[in-house]
């Protein structure tokens, strides 16, 4: 009955800074290029240093596989945190101070990055150390864990925008900091508990990028939802699709917002609906759900009307969402004793380089095209690859699964044989 109650003290902390982490973090999306406008002026250059601070970022990821094979994720986790808080506190004491220039948001902007990516790892290394390996509970762990994300991207940016509108750029600036303080001193009551020792054979195994990536490749279990989760990074499209389908499809800007909604209103439901259903829905079939819901993203610009696309983004976003889940849950449990921080460390670092690829490719397919329907086209293209390959990711999964419980089978009669001999 104690050691329930010490789990569920975990749990809560875990997912109560977390909430208080996105929330912030969300705000600074709000807040931060509109800092970088006043100081620059120019497009082109926020563009560019949004950029840099994701490839900071990503490098912060990987840094945080690192640090995690040394430090527990708990300890990692409270560090990076509170380094957010103190850093980003330097934006209004500075603006106050009227020393604020735009080099020195800059600088400060990037180290935040850097402890973003470092934080990122131990978030998503932790709750293997709160629940241990067993699946059922890192998806129920890993649903709440969504549902809270969801909720703290919701509410961070309309906090932010109504205290700039009430209040000013300086009051939303201190919102940030202050609420990363919080989350630091929630996670600070995540009970401390024991990592499983390095074996004598594992020492010279250091998390190395190589190591990591020769682990990964070399175990199919690690393989076949490592590459899932990078098919299912899709969700960066809620920053750029709404906007181009409402401003060039249906010549109404305004629209966007309720596109963008849906996103995540899709996604919130997907992660409350998962914990329930998680344990009927085999692993593939997962995968086979999202690839019909990239389909219907993929053509639902087709009748140039809002209410096909918003079905069609909010189904997407929810067969996303739960494929996206029980796919870090299944790599999660699969991962070898001592070695959670730095496969952690390199899935985020591909997903946000995934990201980033994405982005691009969408640009590319804007700036290429000859008219919106044009490039629409083939961005829809391009969705139905990712779909394919999701199919095909799914077979493989279901091959494995079926050759490995032939295995199990074949074993358990061996073991039959042998007691009756």
């Amino acid at each position: 009955m104690g050691n329930e109650s010490e789990k569920s003290a975990q749990i809560w902390a875990y997912l109560t800074g977390t909430f208080s982490a996105r929330f912030a973090n969300n705000a600074l999306q709000v807040t931060f290029p509109l800092l970088l406008l006043q100081f620059s002026n120019s497009l082109s250059a926020v563009g560019f240093i949004t950029a840099l601070t994701t490839a900071v970022d990503t490098t912060g990821t990987l840094l945080g596989g690192w640090f995690s094979h040394y430090l527990h994720p708990r300890t990692l986790l409270i560090a990076s945190t509170a380094i957010r808080s103190v850093i980003l506190a330097l934006i209004p004491s500075l603006w106050v101070a009227k020393s604020l220039t735009l080099h020195l948001a800059v600088g400060i902007y990037l180290l935040d990055s850097l402890a973003r990516g470092v934080a990122d790892t131990a978030r998503n290394t932790l709750p293997m150390m709160l629940v241990g390996k067993d699946k059922d509970a890192l998806d129920s762990l890993n649903s709440r864990y969504q549902t809270v994300f969801e909720l703290g991207a919701v509410t961070g940016p309309f906090l932010a925008g109504g205290l700039l509108v009430g209040f000013g750029a300086l009051a939303a600036n201190w919102l940030i900091p202050i609420a990363f303080a919080v989350s630091t001193a929630i996670y600070l009551m995540i009970p401390k508990t024991g990592r499983p020792s390095i074996q004598e054979g594992e020492r010279n195994n250091e998390p190395t990028l190589r190591n990591s990536i020769g682990l990964i490749a070399s175990k199919p279990d690690l393989r076949l939802p490592f590459i899932g989760i990078l098919l299912l990074t899709l969700y960066p499209l809620k920053a750029l699709l709404p906007a181009l389908f409402a401003d060039s499809i249906l010549k109404a800007p305004e629209q966007a917002a309720w596109l963008v909604g849906l996103f995540g209103l899709g996604a919130l439901v997907g992660s409350l609906l998962y914990s329930p259903v998680h344990g009927k829905i085999s692993f593939p079939a997962w995968l086979r759900w999202s690839a019909a819901g990239v389909m219907l993203l993929a053509t639902g610009w087709i009748p140039g009307t809002l209410l096909p696309m918003a079905v069609a983004i909010f189904l997407f976003a929810l067969s996303n969402v739960m494929a996206r889940l029980s796919m870090v849950s299944l790599l999660q449990s699969q991962i070898p004793q001592n070695a959670e921080g730095s496969v952690m460390g390199l899935t985020r670092c591909s997903v946000n380089l995934t990201s980033v690829v994405l982005r691009f490719m969408v640009g590319l397919a804007f700036a290429l095209a000859l008219s919106s329907e044009h490039a629409f086209a083939l961005v829809g293209a391009g969705l139905g690859l990712f779909a394919v390959l999701e199919l095909w990711v799914s077979r493989c999964l279901g091959n494995y699964i079926e050759a490995k419980k032939g295995q199990r089978v074949v074993h358990a009669q061996h073991l039959l044989a042998a007691a009756r001999g």
